[in-house]
């Protein structure tokens, strides 16, 4: 009888997760998945850089419509006044079976697709690497 591995598939949690883990270690303090405003918002990554409150919405993009959804989640989160900043990112399919040993390492040199809102308005759509995001602030 012949086994064939099981493909599992990650949680947007779970790499939203290993994305905050991933801007620390880039010197950014980081939290994923956090309560705030009595368990109304909890955005997927938080956190301050220059004394702006950066909020990260993520969706993968096997998620149908994932570029609207996120932007759409993004948006609100700045209307809210719950940050200044917040970046609607959409993580590469591929992301969601790769086991978790290899997560980190996969999510740090993919190209993760973004856009930037803030209350002066937004960015188009790009691409970057987490390093490449670190090289340009």
């Amino acid at each position: 009888m012949i086994i064939m591995p099981q493909t599992y598939r990650h949680r947007e949690e779970s790499v939203n997760t290993q994305l905050a883990i991933l801007l620390t270690r880039h010197g950014v303090t980081a939290e994923s998945e956090t309560i705030h405003q009595s368990g109304r918002q909890r955005p997927d990554v938080m956190f301050t850089l220059s004394g702006l409150r950066v909020i990260i919405e993520g969706k993968f993009s096997d998620t149908p419509d994932a570029d609207n959804i996120v932007r759409s989640d993004a948006l609100k989160r700045v209307q809210s006044g719950i940050c200044h900043i917040a970046v609607a990112l959409v993580y590469p399919k591929k992301i969601r079976t790769v086991p978790t040993s290899q997560l980190e390492k996969t999510l740090s040199t993919s190209r993760l697709k973004f856009l930037i809102i803030a209350a002066t308005g937004l960015t188009e759509w790009a691409e970057a690497t987490p390093s490449e995001w670190f090289q340009s602030v």
